[in-house]
């Protein structure tokens, strides 16, 4: 049941072990827990976590319990503190005879919902970090800045134009790529995947790779 949760959820279990991790070198995210709001006190509990394990760079097990869980936004019930977070009361004491007793039905893991794969600060910087992208990023500079100056003649300057042309191209088609992967493969909003087609516009395939890794394995 947990292999199944983790395989539907894959997406946004990778990313929230990116940022939970701090670094993009894990893979194989797994579900070992999943938590009510009611099981312990955790300043990001609203309405639930979950517990996961992957696999850092070196092949070592990770394991993300404690303090360092997954906070879900939305629990396995269908409303009541393990509901949603937007009007689930995140209010609700912790561990109170209030939340134990509410009428709320029986748990449904089929309803837990994680952070979506979309962008945020910490992600980019992640993945604009990476020596890759900061290679990719200083290379279309550094061709764009030639073909602006004057100091280029010639076939060098020939040369040099049709490479930004088709690099310049290359990256746009990624974006474009990384549109139809972020709407119609990880369910993104039109917003959020148009973050992510930026992105890869402007770094290419180092972000390319990273959002390949977040379709379904």
């Amino acid at each position: 049941m947990l292999d199944d949760l983790a395989r539907t959820h894959h997406a946004a279990l990778l990313t929230a072990c990116w940022r939970e991790c701090g670094t993009l070198a894990v893979r194989k995210p797994k579900i070992t827990g999943v938590f009510g709001v009611e099981d312990f006190d955790h300043p990001r509990n609203k309405c639930g976590m979950l517990e996961a394990t992957c696999v850092g760079g070196n092949g070592q097990l990770i394991e993300l319990t404690g303090a360092t869980m997954l906070p879900l936004v939305h629990g396995y019930h269908r409303d009541g503190p393990n509901g949603a977070v937007d009007g689930a009361a995140p209010s609700y004491a912790i561990k109170t005879p209030s939340i134990r007793t509410k009428g709320v039905g029986m748990a449904d893991l089929s309803l837990i919902r994680l952070p979506p794969p979309a962008l945020d600060g910490h992600l980019v910087r992640l993945i604009a970090a990476q020596p890759l992208a900061i290679g990719s990023m200083i290379g279309t500079l550094a061709l764009s800045v030639a073909v602006a100056s004057s100091a280029l003649s010639g076939i060098m300057r020939v040369f040099v134009t049709r490479t930004l042309a088709v690099l310049l191209t290359a990256h746009a088609a990624e974006g474009l790529l990384a549109l139809a992967i972020s709407v119609n493969q990880l369910k993104l909003p039109l917003g959020a995947a148009c973050e992510w087609a930026v992105l890869v516009a402007a770094i290419g395939w180092p972000a390319t790779r990273w959002l390949l890794r977040l379709r379904q394995p």
